[in-house]
């Protein structure tokens, strides 16, 4: 209910003026007054109805289109969390609670890199990496992907800090930044450790891809962030905070996620092309 309490407060608010209308044309019916005087009265009740209609339907214009702007641009109106199946879904494993035995859980963030230095006015890459650090460093169990769009020969992550990965694209699989996000992300919705996957872009179709991969894994633990709100977040590169320390069992999952990039060299499950193509055959159907 609250993912549409706009529109139930719409309504509401024309419930209001129908019986705001009905009462006070059942006032004039019964108040004794002169014909002038009630017919008079009835026009200006007639006025105040239209103006309000007007107003009401202005209104809901208004939210129609903004919610269709941010539909588009991959955000709701309340909510940043992605929906798969229109549910709120909960992984089959992910209510069962953690034993000793298994590494605390941790969140994830993919970072479209390139997307976020742009906001930032392009920023030299050190300083921009700088600026992660000093974001990441302060929250516990929280390991963070750049996604970079410079490409090489093949796919490849390196460490770059505890708890901070950079990834390249490289391949005829993986062309781009975007196919890193969306190929990392379908390993990263695949580990029961990682409590919630982040991934920060503005970029509408990405964001597209990300929830399809999402939807075709039945994962609802993906969740996004704009750009321009992480690009806000990241602290100074002055400012003194704490940042990462030595690695931790969390950070250990790297270790895994850098292996299978380097030693398989994968690519998405399905290009970018794939993707489009297959929206498009769907809709002409």
């Amino acid at each position: 209910m609250a993912r549409h309490l706009e529109w139930f407060l719409l309504a509401a608010l024309v419930i209001i003026l129908f019986i705001f209308s009905a009462l006070a044309r059942a006032f004039v019916r019964m108040a004794p007054l002169h014909d002038n005087a009630r017919k008079a009265l009835t026009n200006w009740l007639e006025t105040i109805e239209r103006l309000a209609l007007a107003a009401t339907a202005l209104i809901g214009i208004v939210l129609g289109c903004f919610a269709l702007s941010l539909k588009r641009s991959g955000r709701t109106l309340t909510t940043e969390y992605a929906d798969v199946d229109g549910v709120g879904k909960i992984d089959a494993d992910e209510g069962k609670p953690y034993t000793s035995a298994d590494v605390q859980p941790v969140q994830v963030w993919l970072i479209d890199a390139d997307n976020v230095r742009a906001l930032l006015g392009w920023p030299p890459t050190d300083a921009f990496r700088a600026r992660v650090l000093r974001w990441l460093g302060p929250q516990p169990a929280t390991l963070a992907i750049l996604a970079a769009d410079r490409r090489g020969e093949r796919p490849s992550a390196s460490r770059v800090a505890p708890r901070l990965v950079l990834t390249l694209p490289g391949g005829p699989r993986c062309k781009k930044a975007d196919d890193s996000i969306t190929r990392d992300l379908e390993w990263w919705l695949g580990q029961r450790r990682a409590a919630r996957v982040t991934v920060v872009t503005s970029d509408r179709l990405l964001r597209r891809r990300c929830r399809d991969v999402a939807h075709t894994l039945g994962a609802a633990r993906l969740r996004f962030e704009g750009s321009d709100a992480f690009a806000y977040s990241l602290p100074e590169a002055a400012t003194v905070v704490r940042m990462p320390g030595d690695a931790d069992a969390s950070d250990a999952l790297l270790d895994d996620f850098i292996e299978w990039v380097e030693a398989e060299e994968p690519g998405p499950t399905k290009s970018e092309w794939q993707f489009v193509h297959a929206g498009e055959r769907a809709r002409r159907r």
